[in-house]
Protein backbone atom coordinates (compact mmCIF):
# COMPACT_ATOMS: atom_id res chain seq x y z
CA UNK A 1 0.00 0.00 0.00
CA UNK A 2 1.49 3.39 -1.09
CA UNK A 3 1.85 6.21 1.56
CA UNK A 4 -0.59 8.38 -0.40
CA UNK A 5 -3.47 5.84 0.11
CA UNK A 6 -2.42 5.51 3.96
CA UNK A 7 -2.83 9.15 4.23
CA UNK A 8 -5.83 9.42 1.98
CA UNK A 9 -7.73 6.95 4.28
CA UNK A 10 -6.36 8.60 7.61
CA UNK A 11 -6.45 12.47 6.59
CA UNK A 12 -8.54 13.41 3.56
CA UNK A 13 -7.68 16.82 3.96
CA UNK A 14 -4.17 16.71 4.12
CA UNK A 15 -4.08 14.54 1.36
CA UNK A 16 -6.18 16.72 -0.87
CA UNK A 17 -4.08 19.40 -0.15
CA UNK A 18 -1.04 17.11 -1.12
CA UNK A 19 -2.51 15.81 -4.60
CA UNK A 20 -2.96 19.96 -5.12
CA UNK A 21 0.86 20.53 -4.50
CA UNK A 22 2.08 17.76 -6.89
CA UNK A 23 -0.13 19.05 -9.65
CA UNK A 24 1.98 22.27 -9.14
CA UNK A 25 5.27 21.17 -8.79
CA UNK A 26 5.14 18.29 -11.48
CA UNK A 27 5.67 21.16 -14.02
CA UNK A 28 8.50 22.97 -12.12
CA UNK A 29 10.00 19.14 -12.27
CA UNK A 30 9.53 18.37 -15.91
CA UNK A 31 11.62 21.59 -16.64
CA UNK A 32 14.77 20.34 -14.64
CA UNK A 33 16.02 18.83 -18.38
CA UNK A 34 16.48 21.83 -19.72
CA UNK A 35 19.01 23.06 -17.37
CA UNK A 36 20.32 19.65 -16.38
CA UNK A 37 19.94 17.97 -19.65
CA UNK A 38 22.72 15.85 -18.57
CA UNK A 39 21.15 14.43 -15.14
CA UNK A 40 19.30 11.42 -14.62
CA UNK A 41 15.62 11.55 -14.66
CA UNK A 42 14.34 14.40 -11.61
CA UNK A 43 11.22 14.18 -13.26
CA UNK A 44 7.51 13.01 -11.89
CA UNK A 45 8.65 9.48 -12.36
CA UNK A 46 11.53 9.93 -9.92
CA UNK A 47 9.63 11.26 -7.28
CA UNK A 48 7.13 8.42 -7.46
CA UNK A 49 9.41 5.87 -7.33
CA UNK A 50 10.68 7.53 -4.30
CA UNK A 51 7.38 7.04 -2.59
CA UNK A 52 7.46 3.84 -3.11
CA UNK A 53 11.00 3.49 -1.47
CA UNK A 54 10.34 5.37 1.34
CA UNK A 55 7.58 2.47 2.18
CA UNK A 56 9.98 -0.47 1.04
CA UNK A 57 13.06 1.13 3.70
CA UNK A 58 10.71 0.81 6.75
CA UNK A 59 9.66 -1.53 8.38
CA UNK A 60 5.99 -2.66 8.09
CA UNK A 61 5.07 -1.28 11.62
CA UNK A 62 7.36 1.43 11.32
CA UNK A 63 5.05 2.60 8.39
CA UNK A 64 1.71 2.52 10.28
CA UNK A 65 3.00 4.19 13.30
CA UNK A 66 3.35 7.07 11.28
CA UNK A 67 1.21 9.66 12.08
CA UNK A 68 -0.94 11.58 9.37
CA UNK A 69 0.71 15.16 9.89
CA UNK A 70 4.80 12.59 9.34
CA UNK A 71 2.89 11.19 6.37
CA UNK A 72 2.17 14.34 4.80
CA UNK A 73 5.02 16.14 5.37
CA UNK A 74 7.31 13.63 3.75
CA UNK A 75 5.47 13.34 0.54
CA UNK A 76 5.16 16.91 0.30
CA UNK A 77 9.05 17.07 1.15
CA UNK A 78 9.89 14.36 -1.56
CA UNK A 79 7.93 16.55 -4.21
CA UNK A 80 9.94 19.37 -3.43
CA UNK A 81 12.85 18.19 -2.69
CA UNK A 82 13.84 18.54 -6.00
CA UNK A 83 11.95 20.93 -7.55
CA UNK A 84 14.91 24.01 -6.85
CA UNK A 85 16.67 22.35 -10.19
CA UNK A 86 13.42 23.57 -12.29
CA UNK A 87 13.11 26.75 -13.81
CA UNK A 88 11.57 29.43 -11.75
CA UNK A 89 12.29 33.23 -12.69
CA UNK A 90 11.15 34.52 -8.95
CA UNK A 91 13.92 32.32 -7.71
CA UNK A 92 16.64 33.22 -10.14
CA UNK A 93 15.85 37.07 -9.43
CA UNK A 94 16.36 36.60 -5.96
CA UNK A 95 19.57 34.63 -5.77
CA UNK A 96 21.42 36.51 -8.38
CA UNK A 97 20.86 39.62 -6.45
CA UNK A 98 22.14 37.94 -3.53
CA UNK A 99 26.51 38.89 -2.46
CA UNK A 100 27.27 34.97 -2.72
CA UNK A 101 25.93 34.35 -6.33
CA UNK A 102 27.86 38.23 -7.75
CA UNK A 103 30.98 36.89 -5.84
CA UNK A 104 30.93 33.40 -7.72
CA UNK A 105 29.83 35.40 -11.41
CA UNK A 106 32.70 37.64 -10.54
CA UNK A 107 34.69 34.62 -10.81
CA UNK A 108 33.16 33.06 -13.64
CA UNK A 109 33.58 36.33 -15.64
CA UNK A 110 37.40 36.09 -15.37
CA UNK A 111 37.82 32.51 -16.62
CA UNK A 112 35.85 33.78 -19.94
CA UNK A 113 32.26 31.60 -18.26
CA UNK A 114 28.94 33.00 -19.26
CA UNK A 115 26.29 33.68 -16.53
CA UNK A 116 24.19 30.73 -17.60
CA UNK A 117 27.07 28.40 -16.53
CA UNK A 118 26.98 30.18 -13.29
CA UNK A 119 23.68 29.83 -12.40
CA UNK A 120 23.80 26.53 -13.54
CA UNK A 121 26.56 25.48 -11.14
CA UNK A 122 25.13 28.16 -8.65
CA UNK A 123 21.61 25.90 -8.91
CA UNK A 124 23.38 22.46 -8.47
CA UNK A 125 25.35 23.28 -5.11
CA UNK A 126 22.21 25.23 -3.41
CA UNK A 127 18.78 23.86 -4.84
CA UNK A 128 18.21 22.25 -1.91
CA UNK A 129 18.27 25.33 -0.17
CA UNK A 130 15.45 26.92 -2.11
CA UNK A 131 12.90 23.83 -0.72
CA UNK A 132 11.52 26.50 2.06
CA UNK A 133 11.08 29.17 0.08
CA UNK A 134 9.16 26.78 -2.53
CA UNK A 135 6.89 24.92 0.03
CA UNK A 136 6.18 28.77 1.52
CA UNK A 137 4.96 29.69 -2.05
CA UNK A 138 2.62 26.95 -2.43
CA UNK A 139 1.77 25.82 0.78
CA UNK A 140 1.23 28.62 3.02
CA UNK A 141 -2.53 29.26 2.02
CA UNK A 142 -2.97 25.84 3.09
CA UNK A 143 -1.72 24.77 6.38
CA UNK A 144 -0.15 26.00 9.12
CA UNK A 145 3.27 28.08 9.41
CA UNK A 146 4.68 24.94 11.53
CA UNK A 147 3.75 22.92 8.65
CA UNK A 148 5.22 24.72 6.04
CA UNK A 149 8.68 25.58 7.68
CA UNK A 150 9.41 22.03 8.28
CA UNK A 151 8.25 20.43 5.20
CA UNK A 152 10.68 23.00 4.02
CA UNK A 153 13.34 21.85 6.58
CA UNK A 154 12.65 18.13 5.67
CA UNK A 155 12.95 18.54 1.84
CA UNK A 156 16.07 21.00 2.29
CA UNK A 157 17.84 18.15 4.67
CA UNK A 158 18.45 15.83 1.52
CA UNK A 159 22.02 18.68 0.89
CA UNK A 160 22.52 18.88 4.36
CA UNK A 161 24.23 15.91 6.53
CA UNK A 162 22.89 17.51 10.02
CA UNK A 163 20.14 15.12 11.15
CA UNK A 164 22.19 14.12 13.88
CA UNK A 165 22.51 17.81 15.43
CA UNK A 166 19.82 17.92 17.71
CA UNK A 167 19.40 21.40 18.75
CA UNK A 168 18.54 21.77 15.14
CA UNK A 169 16.36 18.20 14.92
CA UNK A 170 14.48 17.75 17.96
CA UNK A 171 13.54 13.87 18.01
CA UNK A 172 9.42 15.23 17.98
CA UNK A 173 8.21 18.48 16.31
CA UNK A 174 4.67 20.10 17.67
CA UNK A 175 3.10 21.12 13.70
CA UNK A 176 -0.51 22.84 15.35
CA UNK A 177 -3.86 21.83 15.91
CA UNK A 178 -2.22 18.20 18.10
CA UNK A 179 -0.54 17.26 15.40
CA UNK A 180 3.26 16.41 15.82
CA UNK A 181 6.33 14.65 13.46
CA UNK A 182 9.18 13.07 13.74
CA UNK A 183 11.45 15.33 11.98
CA UNK A 184 14.94 13.35 12.09
CA UNK A 185 12.87 10.06 10.85
CA UNK A 186 11.16 12.01 7.92
CA UNK A 187 14.69 13.43 7.04
CA UNK A 188 16.66 9.94 6.84
CA UNK A 189 13.63 8.45 5.23
CA UNK A 190 14.04 11.03 2.10
CA UNK A 191 17.68 10.91 2.15
CA UNK A 192 18.36 6.86 1.94
CA UNK A 193 14.71 6.76 -0.65
CA UNK A 194 16.55 9.60 -3.21
CA UNK A 195 20.18 7.91 -3.50
CA UNK A 196 18.47 4.15 -3.56
CA UNK A 197 16.73 5.49 -6.27
CA UNK A 198 19.37 3.60 -8.91
CA UNK A 199 18.30 1.95 -11.38
CA UNK A 200 17.82 1.64 -15.14
CA UNK A 201 14.52 2.98 -15.56
CA UNK A 202 15.70 5.81 -14.23
CA UNK A 203 18.24 6.61 -17.41
CA UNK A 204 16.91 4.39 -20.54
CA UNK A 205 19.31 4.48 -22.67
CA UNK A 206 16.51 6.02 -25.57
CA UNK A 207 16.77 8.82 -23.29
CA UNK A 208 20.35 9.40 -23.20
CA UNK A 209 20.40 9.78 -26.84
CA UNK A 210 17.32 12.60 -27.03
CA UNK A 211 19.07 14.88 -24.55
CA UNK A 212 22.56 14.58 -26.82
CA UNK A 213 24.67 13.87 -23.94
CA UNK A 214 28.42 13.84 -24.89
CA UNK A 215 30.15 14.49 -21.32
CA UNK A 216 32.06 11.46 -20.84
CA UNK A 217 31.57 11.74 -16.76
CA UNK A 218 27.48 11.85 -17.44
CA UNK A 219 27.34 8.93 -20.13
CA UNK A 220 29.20 7.12 -16.95
CA UNK A 221 26.71 7.65 -14.79
CA UNK A 222 23.97 6.97 -16.85
CA UNK A 223 25.35 3.51 -17.66
CA UNK A 224 25.95 2.92 -14.21
CA UNK A 225 22.25 3.29 -13.32
CA UNK A 226 21.50 1.24 -16.58
CA UNK A 227 23.18 -1.83 -15.18
CA UNK A 228 21.41 -1.94 -12.22
CA UNK A 229 17.94 -3.49 -11.40
CA UNK A 230 15.46 -2.20 -8.33
CA UNK A 231 16.68 -2.42 -4.87
CA UNK A 232 15.76 -5.77 -3.12
CA UNK A 233 15.68 -6.52 0.64
CA UNK A 234 16.94 -9.75 2.43
CA UNK A 235 19.43 -10.40 5.45
CA UNK A 236 19.48 -7.17 6.70
CA UNK A 237 20.79 -6.19 3.39
CA UNK A 238 20.03 -3.67 1.01
CA UNK A 239 21.02 -5.53 -2.60
CA UNK A 240 21.36 -4.53 -6.30
CA UNK A 241 21.83 -7.04 -8.59
CA UNK A 242 22.24 -6.61 -12.59
CA UNK A 243 25.20 -6.87 -15.34
CA UNK A 244 27.03 -5.02 -18.07
CA UNK A 245 30.14 -5.29 -20.00
CA UNK A 246 31.31 -1.67 -19.52
CA UNK A 247 34.03 -1.92 -17.25
CA UNK A 248 33.94 2.03 -16.34
CA UNK A 249 30.06 2.00 -15.57
CA UNK A 250 30.48 -0.68 -13.34
CA UNK A 251 33.14 1.05 -11.32
CA UNK A 252 30.63 3.93 -11.22
CA UNK A 253 28.39 1.53 -10.45
CA UNK A 254 30.23 0.25 -7.12
CA UNK A 255 31.38 4.59 -5.94
CA UNK A 256 27.42 5.37 -5.93
CA UNK A 257 26.82 1.67 -3.94
CA UNK A 258 29.44 2.65 -1.36
CA UNK A 259 27.97 5.99 -1.15
CA UNK A 260 24.85 4.22 -0.52
CA UNK A 261 26.08 2.23 2.41
CA UNK A 262 28.10 4.90 3.85
CA UNK A 263 24.80 6.90 4.12
CA UNK A 264 23.13 4.11 5.82
CA UNK A 265 25.43 3.53 8.48
CA UNK A 266 25.63 7.11 9.53
CA UNK A 267 21.63 7.24 9.37
CA UNK A 268 21.58 4.20 11.87
CA UNK A 269 24.84 5.04 13.82
CA UNK A 270 23.85 8.69 14.62
CA UNK A 271 20.39 9.86 13.91
CA UNK A 272 17.76 6.71 14.99
CA UNK A 273 19.46 6.19 18.03
CA UNK A 274 18.12 9.40 19.30
CA UNK A 275 14.47 9.05 18.23
CA UNK A 276 11.59 7.24 20.49
CA UNK A 277 12.13 3.33 20.69
CA UNK A 278 9.77 2.74 18.69
CA UNK A 279 11.76 4.00 15.69
CA UNK A 280 15.51 3.21 16.63
CA UNK A 281 15.68 0.44 14.44
CA UNK A 282 12.77 1.31 11.51
CA UNK A 283 15.19 0.64 8.77
CA UNK A 284 14.45 -2.30 7.15
CA UNK A 285 18.09 -3.25 6.66
CA UNK A 286 21.63 -2.01 7.82
CA UNK A 287 23.61 -1.92 4.79
CA UNK A 288 23.79 -1.75 1.30
CA UNK A 289 25.78 -4.15 -1.46
CA UNK A 290 26.66 -4.81 -4.76
CA UNK A 291 25.93 -7.76 -7.01
CA UNK A 292 26.21 -6.34 -10.30
CA UNK A 293 27.66 -9.18 -12.31
CA UNK A 294 30.94 -7.47 -14.75
CA UNK A 295 30.47 -9.20 -18.11
CA UNK A 296 33.40 -9.94 -20.23
CA UNK A 297 36.69 -8.28 -17.98
CA UNK A 298 38.12 -8.75 -14.33
CA UNK A 299 36.50 -6.66 -11.45
CA UNK A 300 39.29 -7.78 -9.06
CA UNK A 301 41.07 -4.33 -9.00
CA UNK A 302 39.53 -0.94 -9.73
CA UNK A 303 41.77 1.58 -11.84
CA UNK A 304 43.23 4.74 -10.82
CA UNK A 305 41.63 7.15 -12.73
CA UNK A 306 43.57 10.89 -12.67
CA UNK A 307 40.99 13.21 -14.32
CA UNK A 308 42.02 17.29 -13.93
CA UNK A 309 39.03 20.04 -13.79
CA UNK A 310 40.92 22.78 -15.70
CA UNK A 311 38.17 25.13 -15.51
CA UNK A 312 37.90 24.68 -11.83
CA UNK A 313 41.87 24.66 -11.71
CA UNK A 314 41.68 27.93 -13.58
CA UNK A 315 39.54 29.73 -11.10
CA UNK A 316 41.09 28.60 -7.96
CA UNK A 317 44.18 30.13 -9.76
CA UNK A 318 42.44 33.68 -9.94
CA UNK A 319 40.49 33.51 -7.29
CA UNK A 320 41.81 34.10 -3.85
CA UNK A 321 42.18 30.71 -2.54
CA UNK A 322 45.89 30.13 -2.87
CA UNK A 323 46.70 33.01 -2.60
CA UNK A 324 45.45 34.09 1.09
CA UNK A 325 43.23 37.07 -0.28
CA UNK A 326 45.98 39.19 -1.47
CA UNK A 327 44.81 41.19 -4.52
CA UNK A 328 44.70 40.05 -8.04
CA UNK A 329 47.56 41.54 -9.16
CA UNK A 330 49.74 39.50 -6.67
CA UNK A 331 48.59 36.28 -7.82
CA UNK A 332 49.18 37.65 -11.95
CA UNK A 333 52.69 37.30 -11.07
CA UNK A 334 52.29 33.43 -11.13
CA UNK A 335 50.90 33.34 -14.08
CA UNK A 336 53.78 35.50 -16.22
CA UNK A 337 55.45 33.41 -18.80
CA UNK A 338 58.59 32.05 -17.60
CA UNK A 339 61.81 33.88 -19.73
CA UNK A 340 63.79 30.94 -21.45
CA UNK A 341 66.81 30.98 -19.13
CA UNK A 342 69.16 31.66 -21.93
CA UNK A 343 68.37 35.25 -21.93
CA UNK A 344 69.53 35.58 -18.26
CA UNK A 345 65.61 36.66 -16.77
CA UNK A 346 64.91 35.30 -13.98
Amino acid sequence: MQLRDILESRDRDLYDIFIALTVQIATRLNSIEKLFPEYTRHDPSHIKKLEHLSVDILKPENVQLLTPADMFVLLCALWIHDAGMGLDESIETDYKARSAFKEKLAIYRRTGRSETDCWKDYVRENHHRFCPQIAKKYLADHVSPFFVDWIGKVAESHGEKQLHVRSKWPKLVAVGNGQQIHAPLLGVVIRLADILHFNNERAPEYMLEHRHITNAISISHWKAHQAAADPSFSDDTCYFDGLTNDDEAYWFAQQFIRWMDDEVRYCKQEVLPVLDADFQHALRFSRVESRIDPQGFLAGREPTTLRVDSTRLLQDLLNSTLYANKPACFASLFRMPLMPAATGVV
